[in-house]
This record gives structure tokens, sequence and C-alpha cells, in this order.
């Protein structure tokens, strides 16, 4: 039965392969939840696309669908936060309609020479001191001056670069805005001054008027539109805040507020890193703001879920055919059934490169393939490959922080086996929170703070997150192995530097 007195929040995410629209009351509990699902479009190599007019449409279907709801009422939508993929620049033309129909995601690469061509015409040391980011194909502004160079006259036509997420609180309200989170991710954010840098936007040859306003993560930037009201179900009025990149949402909802913690985030992509009161400058970490005060020191993979996927598709097609769900169970019973180690298969989860300039032409590699490998050995390794690239990074972060325990969402996190790995080969505490949808709850606790549920971000975290269902201790006798191994993975890691560059050229 409705309670119509209680006031709810709703959460938008959206992710690379799926749009989410859920439900909560003020403790964070989920009531409703809509999916529907999408894919992103590879037109040319190194390229990923998705259509922002598609995301609007997934996300007005969702919200209809939960208007038909019995367990809850739009009407009793206090606030609406969004969180989505980020480092997209959606182009606005004047009259609000999309320039591009099509934009560039964050594993979008085709920005890789610009990349190189910077590093070589400026001080990158420089340029990370300023931003708090180095030189790197994902970040927004480059990507902006790749349209620029390459597209003038959409560039031209544009009135602002906006994230996904502020392209749909734009649809919402009317309002163009943009977060610290997105903000911190384009390249030209100045880190100290916590604005759009001078230095920067003139450096990559843009308009700063292109930029949009920035605001804190929690800040109602506008209310719902009779427009957006006619087209959701919403009613007109409710307030919307101004949300976050959708990792640091999923941070957020899953409870990385302060120091000790690490965090792996593993959807069709991967994210691992560690809470900071400031950014690292380190030339192989991306920094971006966390939607609460402080940093987010990162390092990620663009297809780490996605590779697993693509193992689905092309090993298994036959097999998960007349399979209930979406066959990632049936992967993790295989990969199961062959011991740790993959009997000596390394995988490298390269499929759409990396963002590290040396490694950004990269691409997927199986090692050490014999008679004997079965497709077992085959996904089992992708999930083992997936862990090592992951541990390369958290030996580096532990210069900077002790990491004892690490938190994990998404996808991955519904595979014991998978969850156990990474508890293996980092040699950590993996915990896994109670709430499926942290991302969607993270914007949601977003807007209960901007509304004055709560009197701040920690205090609704306090309240609301820092529950785990499941915990993984890792096993000691598979530690030798999987120490020997990793010093392999390292090791071939860099001799594939040079062969995939001229792999590259050759493409």
């Amino acid at each position: 039965m409705k309670e119509f007195w209680k006031p709810l929040f709703m959460g938008v995410d959206i992710g690379t392969q799926s749009v989410k629209v859920c439900i909560f009351d003020s403790e964070g509990m989920m009531l409703a939840k809509h999916s529907e699902r999408q894919y992103m479009h590879v037109p040319a190599s190194g390229w990923a696309v998705e259509s922002p007019g598609l995301w609007w449409d997934l996300i007005v279907k969702s919200i209809c669908e939960l208007g038909k709801n019995p367990a809850v009422s739009l009407n009793q939508i206090r606030a609406v936060g969004v969180d989505a993929v980020m480092h997209s620049p959606v182009a606005v033309g004047p009259d609000g309609n999309l320039v591009e129909e099509e934009v560039q995601l964050y594993c979008d690469k085709r920005t890789g020479g610009l990349v190189e061509d910077l590093g070589k015409e400026y001080a990158s040391a420089w340029y990370q001191n300023l931003t708090g980011n180095p030189f790197a194909p994902h970040l927004m502004g480059i990507k902006i001056k790749w349209i620029k160079e390459h597209c003038p006259e959409k560039y031209e036509k544009t009135c602002k670069f906006v994230s996904a997420k502020d392209y749909i609180n734009y649809r919402l309200t009317g309002e163009i805005a943009t977060d610290y989170s997105e903000a911190s991710g384009t390249g030209v954010f100045d880190r100290k001054k916590a604005d759009w840098s001078e230095e920067a936007v003139s450096l990559l040859g843009l308009d700063k008027e292109k930029l949009p306003h920035i605001y804190e993560s929690h800040a109602v930037i506008g209310t719902i539109t009779a427009e957006a009201a006619d087209e959701t179900g919403l009613p007109a009025g409710i307030k919307v805040v101004c949300g976050g990149g959708d990792m640091l949402c999923a941070l957020y909802g899953s409870g990385m507020v302060k120091k000790g913690f690490g965090f792996d985030v593993t959807g069709t992509g991967s994210i691992v890193g560690f809470y900071n009161q400031e950014p690292v400058l380190n030339t192989d970490i991306t920094n971006v703001r966390h939607v609460i005060k402080g940093w987010t020191p990162y390092c990620c993979i663009d297809s780490s879920g996605g590779g697993l996927r693509w193992a689905r598709d092309v090993l298994c097609k036959k097999e998960i055919e007349g399979i209930d769900g979406d066959g990632y169970e049936y992967l993790s019973e295989q990969a199961g059934r062959v011991p740790h180690g993959a009997e000596g298969v390394l995988f490298f989860p390269y499929l759409q490169g990396l963002r590290q300039m040396e490694l950004n032409h990269a691409k997927g590699v199986f090692f050490g393939i014999t008679p004997a490998t079965s497709t077992e050995h085959l996904i089992r390794a992708v999930m083992e490959g997936v862990a090592f690239e992951h541990q390369r990074y958290y030996e580096e972060f532990e210069k900077y922080d002790v990491i004892n325990t690490v938190i994990h969402t998404g996808g991955a996190s519904n595979s014991p086996l998978w969850s156990q790995i990474k508890a293996d080969i980092y040699d950590k505490e993996i915990v896994v929170p109670i709430h499926d949808e942290c991302t969607a709850l993270g914007a949601a606790m977003l807007a209960m703070t901007g509304t004055g549920v709560y009197k701040n971000e920690i205090e609704a975290a306090k309240i609301t997150v820092g529950k785990y269902k499941e915990r993984y201790e890792p096993f000691k006798d598979t530690q030798s192995r999987y120490r020997e191994m990793f010093e392999v993975f390292k090791e071939i890691n860099q001799a594939l530097k040079k062969p995939f560059q001229k792999m590259s050229k050759i493409r």
C-alpha cells in the first residue's frame, strides 16, 4: 500500500549498458527500480559513442513505468539526483537542441594523437600541477578540442558543452550547470582555485563561455519544468540537484567518505582508487573531485566487465542461449572449474586501450595458451587479468595511503568468485555494500542533502550507507602462485608497449 505522506527521492543513473531510475526513502531503502538496456556504438577503431537523445528517452520510459508501480507514487518524490558516465561532451545549441546526435564516451580514444602532441609541446608536469591530471585521452576538454579541430562547424554552433548528467538535468529543469566532480575531469579546471582555468582553456584553444557554471553536487539547480512533467509524469516544481559523475556517486553511495578504504567499481569499465584530501600528482594517476569535500585519485580500465561481456558473446554464445538472466552467473560457474592462475593463462584487459598515454593504443591479449586451454581457462583468465591490472594500480596507491579494505561495487560485485579472486590478488579484504544500486543511491543522497533532510553529505552517509552484505578475506594458499603470475603480468605489460604502438600505425 502506498504511503502518500512519506517523502521519497529519485536517483537517475546513466551507465554504459543501461539506464536506471530508482526511488529511495530518506534512510536509503530502495522501494522501486526500473532499468532499460543500451549499448555503446563503435563506429571506428578506438571510438565509442552513445546518444544523449536515447538517454533521455530511456529515462522518460523508466519514470513512466515507475509511475505504474503500486509500491510508490511519483507525487511522493521530493527531489531528484542524476549521475551518469563521465567525460562525455554533449554539445547543446542556443535553442537547447543537440548539435551532435552521438557523443564521445569516456573510453573513446580518438584524441590519442592530440594527447601525444600536447605532451610534446607543453610541460606535462606544469599542466598536471595546474589541473591535477596529466594529459590523457579521456579528459573532456581534450575531447572538445578534437571537436573544434575536426568538426569546427559543430563547435561554432555549440552554446554550451555539458556532461551527460548535466544534459539530463537541462532536460528536466531547463538550467545549464555542472558540478565539481565533472568539472575536475575536463582538464581545464584549476584545482587550487576550484574554477575554470584561464591558462588551460587558452592552451587547448577553447572558449570559456562555452563551459557551464560550476556548483556543489548537492546544490539545487532548478525544478522540474512543465514540459518535463508532461513527458515523465513527475509533478512540476520538484527540486533537482546538480548531481555528480557516476563513479563518484557510486563511491558516495557505498560509504567512501574517509581515508583508509580503497574502492573497486567494476561495470563495463572499472575504476580503482582511494579517498584523499588533495589530488595525487603522479602521471599514472587521474584525480577528480569527490561529490563531497576531497578528491579521489584513481586509475581505470575502460573494458573490464566489457572484456567479460566479450567472452560471453564470443566464447559462450551458444552455451548461454536459453539461459535465464544475462549469462554472467554461468561464466562464473565455468571459471570456477579451473584452479587459480588458470594454469598459466594470462589476459591483458585492454580491449578499449588504457588512458595512460603509452598504452593508449593497447588491445586485449591472451598469453600462455596451450592445446589444453579450455573456454573455462579463458574466462577465468579474463577475471584474473582485470584483477592483475588493478593490482598494478594498488601498488602505486600504497605510496600515498595504507589501504586495508576495498569496497567492491558494480556488476562484478555480484560474482562471489570474482570478488574472491580480487581479494586474493590484492591481498586485501573485499567488502560488498548491502545496497545493490549504490550509484543511484549516491545521487539520491545528494538530493536528500540538497533539500535539507540531512545537514550535510556526511550525516546522510552515516544514516544510509556503510553496511556490507559480503566480506571476502584473501586465501593464503593462493598467494604464492598469484604473486609469481603478477610479476610476469607486469613484465609482459612493459614489453607490449612498443608493439601496441607499431600495430596502431598499421591499423
